[in-house]
Order: structure tokens, then sequence, then C-alpha cells
């Protein structure tokens, strides 16, 4: 049992179970950096989405963005939040993204001349 959100017809997210979002406030998502730790962001990130509808195997699960005013990071978790601010991506497509680049953006990975960064 999770919370149901909606968007009303002045763009603001509403919560049921009594918990109404304040239309005058914004909401920020920023996102540490570390490496494949940024991979525990988005996993943790994921399951709170999750708990934003009654039945996540049925309901879509929002995007970040969706209920994000402003989503931002550091290292990492800045190449995360341009995943899921900028680009639009939900998180287990995020998490796709982010195993293929974390060995290209952390050096791990070598090329004929050597580590590309």
């Amino acid at each position: 049992m999770g919370y149901r959100y909606h968007r009303s017809h002045q763009s603001n997210l509403v919560w049921d179970r009594q918990v109404q979002m304040a239309k005058d406030r914004k909401y920020i998502l920023s996102l540490d950096g570390g490496g494949y730790r940024g991979l525990s962001c988005l996993i943790t990130l994921n399951h709170v989405m999750r708990l934003l509808v009654d039945d996540p195997d049925e309901d879509p699960i929002p995007a970040p963005c969706e209920v994000f005013d402003l989503i931002c990071g550091t290292s990492t978790g800045g190449l995360i939040s341009i995943l899921l601010g900028r680009l639009g991506l939900d998180c287990m497509t995020a998490i796709s993204v982010y195993k293929e680049l974390g060995p290209l953006c952390s050096g791990k990975t070598k090329g004929k001349c050597g580590v590309l960064f």
C-alpha cells in the first residue's frame, strides 16, 4: 500500500492519505557522487518512486522529473541528475544506462591506447 499521486489542474502533485504538496514550495532531489555508490542512489530512489503508486506492477511508476522540481548532484550524482532530470528517464532505465556508462566515467575501461579518461 503506497502513496498515490496525481497531477491536479494546477500541475501540482497531490498525495492521498491527507498529504498534499504545497504549491508554493519547490522539491529538490540532491544526489551524491562516489563512483558505483551512485547506483545505490538509483536503486533507493526506484524504491521510493514505487511507493508513490498503489500497485507498482499495474500502475505506471512516475519518473523523478515528474515529482521533483530540481534534480542535481555532484560527480556521478551529476551524471545521474542529467539522466533523470534533463533526459527524463525513469529509475530502471537510468540504472541500465548507468551500468553501461559507469566503467567509462571511472576510467576502468581500457582501449588500445590505454585508459579512455
